[in-house]
């Protein structure tokens, strides 16, 4: 079944080809673009059917399968959609009547305004937007016979940038979570420049939106086409787990030295989240970071988070220290946070650490790390982690993951395919 999935995807590509290199609509008569129409709806019919039967296979053959037939479908839907208009310009009675082909009423050339196709490559040159995104699906096997969906979408994300004369940026970043929602949106401006930076002030800038919180180290690993792992540090889901909200920040840059201040609304209390008295959530918080490079191949820092309920009492403190050293083919990062909470009749203290080495060969790497969690009341989460990834072609990556506790019970495996554009 799989091959005739390629001969369509081979013959649909086949007619856009012909079609881009010479066989325009406008060197063709009425009969020649009917004809046309009809050939490039029979195969938009075919692909459509095939995708359908696709829903009902779960596995990730299938999900990459949809993915690459929905993408030569919205190719052959637009090269429809430019015939219908050309046919349209060039036919003598849709100046009159309303024009009818299947299922596709066709307004009178007069009536209809000029439809353009812009490609992302013309929308970035005509208007300065950078286009970038990246996607990823997850095969997760645990050996359990009550998994329901072992494969999944887990990130989508669209991002757009548009600088803002010489200094500001306008960032918006849309994500898939069972609907589109902002992920990132965000608008900075530059108090320092770089090339005008003095000798003791490497630059200065501040920024306001909806952002990932710059706490600690595995921030900047958040988009799975940044980390390494298929999995995030079990710390991390206990504590911060991925806190994105909106804000403000600002970021100075000295000598070796990063530092980032910044407020953000809101933080998910982990003590008690089902629980609306007292609030689910704090109603503002803030925190520091500091990056402070000790050599070429070894970075240290610090964070510390607050936050506060209405009343202005304290609710919240995080704490976390990182190192990250680099160095030949080795990349080495450790990290560990705190988490305690404090509310009328609820309590909650949270700390632990992960080890994470990534070992780089050519267009491979092999990865392992391990996670100790102290949940509290004697609770503690160990995990081993181990695995590899390659790239697979520009854009495109694998990796697996084997994960188990610590005592190789339950054990996970993680297949996943990440995409970046």
């Amino acid at each position: 079944m799989k091959y005739r999935y390629f001969h369509l995807i081979w013959l649909a590509s086949a007619i856009w080809t012909c079609s881009a290199f010479g066989i325009s609509a406008d060197s063709l008569n009425m009969q020649d673009i009917h004809a046309k129409l009809d050939v490039l709806e029979a195969e938009a019919a075919i692909i459509e059917s095939q995708v359908d039967a696709l829903k009902q296979d779960s596995s990730l053959n299938a999900l990459y399968m949809r993915a690459e037939l929905d993408m030569h479908l919205a190719t052959l839907q637009a090269r429809l959609n430019e015939l219908n208009r050309r046919l349209n310009g060039s036919s003598e009675t849709a100046e009159e009547v309303l024009v009818s082909r299947g299922n596709v009423s066709m307004l009178p050339a007069s009536q209809v305004e000029p439809l353009t196709l812009a490609t992302p490559i013309q929308l970035e040159e005509e208007s300065g937007i950078e286009i970038s995104g990246f996607m990823d699906a997850i095969y997760e096997a645990t050996g359990s016979e009550n998994q329901d969906q072992p494969a999944y979408l887990n990130q989508v994300e669209v991002d757009l940038a548009k600088p803002l004369g010489n200094r500001a940026e306008a960032v918006l970043g849309i994500i898939y979570a069972e609907s589109f929602q902002v992920g990132t949106a965000l608008i900075s401006y530059d108090l320092v420049p770089q090339r005008e930076s003095a000798r003791l002030l490497y630059g200065a800038t501040v920024a306001a939106g909806q952002f990932d919180a710059p706490f600690g180290e595995d921030v900047n690993a958040y988009p799975s086409n940044l980390r390494s792992t298929v999995s995030i540090p079990e710390i991390n889901a206990a504590t911060l787990n991925l806190w994105n909200d909106v804000g403000v920040s600002s970021s100075w840059g000295f000598p070796s030295t990063t530092v980032d201040i910044w407020a953000m609304r809101g933080f998910a209390l982990q003590s008690n989240p089902e629980n609306e008295e007292p609030l689910a959530e704090v109603h503002v918080a803030g925190g520091v970071r500091l990056n402070h490079e000790v050599t070429d191949a070894l970075r240290v820092g610090g964070s510390v988070a607050n936050g506060w309920l209405p009343d202005g009492s304290s609710a919240m403190n995080l704490t976390g220290a990182h190192l990250v050293y680099s160095r030949w083919q080795w990349s080495i990062t450790t990290e560990y946070m705190h988490l305690n909470e404090d509310l009328a009749g609820l309590s909650l203290n949270r700390e632990g650490y992960y080890a994470q080495a990534v070992r780089q060969l050519g267009r491979f790497y092999a990865f392992g790390r391990i996670d100790r969690v102290n949940l509290g009341d004697g609770d503690f989460t160990k995990l081993g982690s181990l695995g590899a990834g390659a790239e697979l072609t520009q854009g495109l990556s694998l990796r697996l993951e084997q994960q188990a506790t610590w005592k190789l019970k339950e054990p996970k495996l993680f297949v996943q395919i990440v995409a970046s554009f």
